[in-house]
């Protein structure tokens, strides 16, 4: 039967062959999305503390959080910048969903604390989702959730006022940019859970404050981070 298998995957590779969203290399059978040169050369982030780390230290007076995690650094002209672009521009659901799982993956390997009750995606405003078709954090929450065997939340929380792109802003303009951008929907959902909000790629960190902001209201809740990727500059 593996060889029958074989046969199969050498015949669709044949009509329907994948290639590297970075290099344009031909992929194997066993890749996925990046080639294997490209996959050793993605700057992953490698966090020995989830408590005290870059990403914590970015909200330090701003959010009491209990964890943090990413898993790679953004690099410009890279397999990381071509990983979002797919995820973001290009409407690959599939990569989402794949290296959500890939995250997840590589949080249990690292340790990551899995006392969090929940899943809860960075919503999108509905027009920007409408637009796009889809929620690129939702697709990685749901890798996460499938690993850790936990629930996704997607409507606990929505974006109540659709933004313009962060792109370009100070941090003073980017925090005004994100004031009052959420509301809670279901806050009895949440009472008393230990939230593990997951996102995209983190820069400033004004989104994921504003979020958590009102997540914190309700009481008892507790927020940790997982992000796919972090900007240079953190």
């Amino acid at each position: 039967m593996p060889f029958l298998q074989d046969i199969i995957d050498g015949i669709i590779d044949m009509f329907f062959p994948e290639y590297c969203v970075f290099c344009g290399k031909h992929l194997l059978p066993d890749e996925h999305f990046l080639c294997i040169d490209c996959n050793l050369d993605l700057a992953t982030v490698t966090f020995s503390d989830f408590q005290d780390n870059t990403i914590t230290r970015l909200f330090w007076g701003r959010l009491p959080l209990q964890y943090a995690f990413a898993f790679m650094h953004f690099v410009p002209r890279s397999p990381s910048q071509a990983i979002l672009h797919e995820l973001k521009y290009k409407h690959n659901k599939e990569i989402g969903f794949y290296y959500g799982q890939v995250m997840a993956l590589s949080m249990k390997d690292k340790g990551f604390p899995a006392d969090f009750d929940l899943v809860l995606p960075v919503p999108l405003h509905p027009k920007k989702q409408y637009y796009r078709g889809y929620n690129q954090a939702e697709l990685l929450a749901t890798g996460i959730a499938e690993i850790f065997d936990k629930p996704m939340e997607t409507r606990v929380a929505r974006r109540i006022r659709y933004n313009p792109t962060q792109t370009h802003k100070s941090m003073t303009e980017r925090w005004q940019n994100v004031q009052n951008l959420f509301q809670v929907t279901r806050p009895s959902r949440i009472e008393g859970k230990h939230i593990l909000i997951v996102d995209d790629v983190i820069t400033t960190g004004s989104t994921i404050e504003s979020l958590a902001t009102e997540l914190l209201k309700i009481p008892g809740v507790k927020i940790s981070l997982a992000l796919l990727a972090m900007a240079q500059e953190i």
